[in-house]
């Protein structure tokens, strides 16, 4: 089994990433992991990355042209065979959009799981992160203000369309956070494991993480945490710019409705396609995304 895991940035990955690496451990999955194989590993897994751990993770780029196998931001290689780097690898995190042109090398992974998170809890979680010593020594900027993530509808909307082609599990952010037993219970099931209730309570107690300072690139997790960390005018904002997938995918459109606690949901490809004007635009603006 190889599992490709989705997501736009900082929408959770890294979280996922621990919670399916530990369910496979807990199963007794040979895990297997194509970048601690490579020389460049030796060097990078001194490198001091945005977290801990981040030179072992298999990441991939995936474009119609090449795929690329990567460390942050800092390494990039290209993958020459993709069926041979899909049988060195047991489980692959990627923020590539989907298009069209790459269904045939999404295809080469056996399962897909996609994480998607509320676009203005996205958005102050890139600010946190921008702010972050490692994005300033890298990149040399900061963010001043909190801003809206256009890109995020563009990313998720490509991978709504290909719920037919390639049969993603998708996954919300916040029902991983607050609905654990039943998530974790339908993560399960797609990705065909089986853990008994000692197993199950040992993912959960080594995935969670409390941060050990303010500005830690793996704060502490929250859902809704946009109505704390916005002001007003920031909240409308950042939601009118989201307002039609927001609406689509059930979210919450008000601090009452977050507070509430209501949960988003998966829409299918015809709510999606009745939904969203000008559809055919998705695949030229993925390919942006990607370029």
């Amino acid at each position: 089994m190889a599992i490709l895991q989705a997501g736009f940035k900082h929408s959770g990955n890294v979280w996922l990433w621990a919670v399916i690496e530990e369910c496979l451990k807990q199963a007794g999955v040979d895990r297997r992991s194509y970048i601690r194989d490579q020389p460049i590993y030796e060097l990078a897994k001194d490198w001091n990355l945005a977290f801990e751990g981040q030179a072992g993770i298999d990441v991939v780029s995936i474009t119609p042209e090449h795929v690329q196998y990567q460390i942050g931001p800092v390494f990039f290689w290209p993958v020459d065979d993709l069926d041979q780097y899909v049988k060195h690898t047991t489980h692959v995190c990627l923020q590539s959009a989907m298009r069209t042109e790459c269904l045939e090398k999404f295809e080469a992974f056996s399962k897909i799981v996609y994480i998607i998170r509320d676009p203005r809890d996205v958005a102050v979680s890139y600010h946190r992160f921008a702010n972050h010593k490692f994005h300033q020594w890298f990149f040399s900027t900061k963010a001043l203000s909190i801003v809206a993530h256009p890109d995020w509808g563009i990313h998720v909307l490509s991978f709504l369309l290909a719920q037919t082609s390639l049969k993603p599990h998708i996954i919300f952010y916040e029902r991983l956070l607050t609905e654990w037993d039943q998530e974790l219970d339908r993560l399960l099931a797609y990705l065909g494991l089986d853990l008994g209730s000692q197993q199950r309570a040992a993912v959960r107690a080594a995935t969670l993480f409390e941060a050990k300072e303010p500005n830690n690139v793996l704060a502490r997790r929250v859902a809704y945490g946009w109505v704390r960390e916005l002001d007003a005018k920031q909240r409308t904002d950042l939601t009118d710019v989201h307002a039609s997938l927001l609406k689509l995918l059930d979210y919450p459109m008000t601090v009452a409705e977050a507070e509430a606690g209501k949960m988003p949901h998966v829409p299918t490809e015809a709510e999606v396609v009745a939904a969203i004007p000008n559809l055919w635009t998705v695949d030229r603006w993925a390919a942006r995304l990607s370029g």
